[in-house]
């Protein structure tokens, strides 16, 4: 490719956006119904191979290499992904730039090894922090090509990619963990999804970086991307505060049960908006000229979303005992209450969540950094005052801090969007009576069904049940 080209072929406003976007979401929604059956077959079977002990190592590490990771992209995909107009040479000085940083920070984090050691009192996780920060080189190798994959909405050459690195990885992690290798399981499972996942993201987009070039107005692009960075280290530092305190302060073996009531919910809602959001920010933003066609776009798809996630956080909330039993077993029975307790802040967090596609088409990165400086800090010291009850605290915690902060970030996120907080919620207000009543019947359900049946069977009767509720009522 001609270094001073454009990347931005068919991409403009118009009816090709609205095709693409739907034929993306179908391709992301049923990537993504394959990738949490595969992720569920793994976990599974690795619940059934490792201890609550050896994820929890693993999780005391990847609460700090997860936040270095974040530096590897420097915020500098989505500058890729939402500006209007992108060329070669741009996007090459982004990817040095990626690499540089990505490199940085293996050295960094394996210069910080001992520290981890002595800040949990954990001698093993000098080993496992050496492995996990090698790979790092291998983030900052693939940003630009997977940002590229999605400024042009290549959404099946993406899916395609994430699952043969999942399913490769799958197979290292239960070779590992069959082979008696513990945690090691875990950390050989994330270097070999890793490493397919770059290889498949330079052939998939079949472009390749030449040397960088001055006068591309590269200080624009680190400005937003400095921005962007910022805004997702505040998450993180949000979205991991809970994992730092509590394996500190309870061990391995309570941060094991947490993080995987937390991981549960990811997996189904977390990763849910993950697809969303691949395909509305890359439309959306491509309709910055045409404000009435995106704020429709946007609040179709918002509802869409929420619906999906109220049902799925539901169901699991009711029948999580069950859900528990069946797929993790018997040695994780602690899950179950816990998820029913970090269920009130998942529903606050799909409210929320969904409204970051808007303002980052809009590029309003700033408005979000602003937010977050005050939500990130409120959420830290409802973990700190919920750490003395152990994992319970917090996971109470975490839904009454989300709840509380609901509409607050609703009136900032879509201030200037031309998106009002009472679209939003008129949006969203379906999905919420309906999932209310669902849950209170589908309750009342499962109690005839558990004096008479077992765990499989009240899930999948309770579960089809409840989820025809749902479905009627909205």
């Amino acid at each position: 490719m001609e270094g001073g080209g454009k990347l931005d072929g068919s991409l403009q406003p118009g009816p090709g956006i609205k095709r693409r976007t739907i034929r993306g979401a179908g391709v992301l929604l049923m990537s993504q119904a394959v990738r949490v059956g595969l992720n569920g077959v793994v976990t599974v079977v690795l619940a059934r191979l490792l201890t609550p002990a050896d994820f929890g190592l693993v999780a005391m590490v990847t609460t700090i290499t997860g936040f270095a990771a974040l530096f590897k992209d420097a915020g500098l995909s989505m500058v890729t992904i939402q500006r209007e107009r992108m060329s070669d040479a741009q996007v090459t000085a982004l990817f040095w730039v990626n690499v540089a940083v990505s490199v940085t920070l293996m050295l960094v984090l394996m210069a910080a090894a001992p520290w981890v050691v002595k800040a949990y009192g954990e001698p093993r996780l000098q080993g496992i922090t050496l492995a996990l920060a090698s790979v790092f080189v291998l983030g900052g190798l693939n940003a630009q090509h997977f940002a590229l994959l999605r400024r042009q909405m290549r959404f099946a050459a993406v899916a395609a990619v994430e699952l043969g690195a999942l399913v490769v990885g799958g197979v290292v992690g239960i070779a590992l963990a069959a082979a008696g290798k513990g945690y090691w399981a875990l950390v050989g499972m994330s270097a070999a999804v890793a490493v397919v996942t770059t290889a498949g993201a330079w052939v998939a987009s079949g472009w390749s970086p030449g040397w960088p070039r001055r006068g591309v107005g590269l200080r624009s692009m680190l400005r937003f991307g400095g921005t962007m960075l910022g805004l997702e280290m505040l998450h993180y530092v949000s979205g991991q505060a809970d994992n730092f305190l509590i394996g500190r302060r309870w061990g391995d073996a309570a941060l094991g049960f947490y993080g995987k009531a937390f991981r549960m919910l990811d997996l189904m809602t977390g990763q849910l908006n993950g697809v969303f959001r691949s395909v509305a920010v890359p439309a959306l933003s491509r309709l910055q000229t045409q404000p009435e066609q995106r704020r429709r776009h946007f609040l179709n798809g918002y509802s869409i979303v929420v619906a999906l996630s109220i049902l799925i956080i539901s169901c699991s909330a009711v029948y999580a005992p069950e859900a528990v039993a069946v797929v993790l077993g018997p040695q994780w029975e602690s899950v179950g209450p816990l998820f029913r307790l970090l269920a009130p802040g998942a529903v606050a967090a799909a409210l929320m969540n969904s409204q970051g596609w808007l303002a980052l088409a809009c590029g309003r990165v700033g408005q979000q950094l602003r937010l977050a400086l005050w939500v990130v800090p409120l959420t830290v010291l409802a973990f700190v005052v919920g750490l003395p009850w152990g994992p319970s605290g917090v996971a109470m915690a975490y839904s009454v801090a989300k709840v509380s902060i609901v509409w607050p970030v609703t009136a900032v996120m879509t201030r200037g969007t031309g998106v009002s907080v009472a679209d939003v919620f008129r949006a969203a207000r379906p999905a919420l009576i309906a999932g209310t009543v669902a849950a209170g019947l589908g309750w009342l359900l499962r109690a005839v069904l558990e004096r008479h049946l077992g765990p499989f069977a009240v899930l999948a009767i309770g579960g089809a049940t409840m989820t025809g509720l749902y479905l009627g009522l909205l």
